[in-house]
């Protein structure tokens, strides 16, 4: 891996403000290298500074680490960033059977730090690169922790091309990162929302029953009741009777000669008159007439 000091465009030098963003630039290609590493008795943190970033995901147990003056607690499920040219330090030894991922990525063009608390609003900031703290919780999001491992058993494989995959790897997990920091990824509830949308637009012959997904994803039915009327403001059946009209709207826009009885059977209604039923009620008319208002 390149030796390469953490660049600092249009940034002011970290001082170790509590403020402060790591800006990361989400578009180049990085050198990637990442391992599992198990402490099975107490370990200190080596007293470093690195020429290249140092992300760490706590699996199992604890370690105290400060970084540049500020001391951090790196508990299960938080992800820890020490930048390249950061000085990194024990706080505390970890505890006993401390397991962790940590991933060596080396530094892209523009990776800075900054106190400036608006600066990945400016528009060439935002759509090439993505702010995160020096410690995010992950708890109760899956993405960050498939990542790691998945970043850690390629760097370990080195499969065909290994180099082009961990370095889109790590770009995604950075992204990953920056929609938990910045609140807009989805965890408990709205994660089962989605995948309970992933399971109805992989079968969209089906009506699925309350019951059923209950069943499915191990909750209970008052679970998947209360996700969907607080996603969409419907119950489950309601909801997939409009997205069902909605997909069966296009498919007539779109192939204009296809054939009631094969939209009945495709979409999951008993025939054209139910078919047609339903469709008058969201749309406004039938199938037929909606053809001729295209």
């Amino acid at each position: 891996m390149g030796k390469m000091m953490y660049k600092q465009v249009n940034c002011k030098k970290y001082k170790g403000f509590k403020s402060m963003k790591n800006y990361f630039n989400i578009q180049e290609k990085r050198s990637v290298i990442s391992h599992l590493t198990h402490h099975i008795n107490p370990s200190r943190h080596p007293d470093r500074i690195l020429t290249e970033h140092y992300f760490l995901y706590m699996l199992e147990g604890g370690w105290g680490i400060g970084q540049n003056g500020i001391n951090h607690e790196v508990l299960p499920d938080d992800v820890l960033i020490m930048p390249a040219g950061g000085h990194h330090y024990a706080v505390s030894d970890t505890l006993p059977m401390t397991k962790y991922i940590w991933i060596l990525a080396s530094v892209a063009d523009g990776d800075c730090y900054s106190d400036i608390p608006d600066i990945s609003d400016n528009i060439s900031y935002s759509r090439k690169y993505v702010s995160l703290d020096t410690k995010i919780s992950c708890r109760g999001y899956e993405e960050p922790k498939e990542l790691f491992h998945k970043i850690a058993l390629e760097s370990l494989a080195k499969s065909k091309y290994f180099d082009i995959k961990l370095s889109s790897l790590f770009n995604v997990l950075l992204c990953e990162l920056s929609a938990i920091n910045n609140n807009t990824a989805t965890a408990g509830s709205d994660n089962l929302f989605n995948r309970a949308l992933c399971i109805m637009s992989e079968h969209p012959e089906k009506f699925y029953k309350i019951k059923e997904l209950a069943a499915f994803f191990s909750v209970a039915e008052k679970t998947i009741r209360n996700t969907f009327l607080r996603h969409t403001g419907e119950s489950v059946h309601e909801y997939q009777l409009k997205k069902k009209i909605d997909i069966i709207k296009t498919r007539i826009k779109l192939e204009p000669n296809l054939k009631m009885k094969t939209i009945c059977k495709e979409y999951g209604f008993c025939d054209e008159f139910h078919l047609s039923r339903i469709f008058k009620k969201y749309a406004g008319v039938s199938p037929t007439d909606y053809k001729f208002t295209l």
